[in-house]
């Protein structure tokens, strides 16, 4: 199973279903893989690679408020994440 996370304003109420995350929301999480019946763990660098959007994610981060929606394809499987972080860098240099 393929899995994808989007985000969006989190203005407006969240979205029900695909058709409308899909369309409306923008994806920040693209194409992380799934074996069924296992555990995948994915460190904080590996994470980097299946990232797209990013200034997007910046705003989103940015503004304090957001929705996040999973979504899945592929397949049908229970899933669950155990410890989902966001996690946001400041880096500051001094003159």
């Amino acid at each position: 199973m393929t899995f994808n996370v989007y985000m969006d304003e989190g203005t407006e109420p969240a979205y029900t279903n695909y058709i409308d995350v899909n369309a409306n929301a923008i994806k920040i999480l693209d194409g992380l893989t799934l074996p069924a019946s296992s555990t995948t763990t994915l460190t904080y660098a590996e994470s980097f690679k299946y990232l797209v959007n990013v200034s997007a994610l910046k705003k989103l981060v940015k503004s304090g408020t957001f929705h996040a929606y999973g979504v899945s394809t592929g397949g049908t499987s229970d899933y669950s994440i155990e410890n989902g972080k966001v996690i946001v860098t400041f880096t500051a240099h001094g003159s």
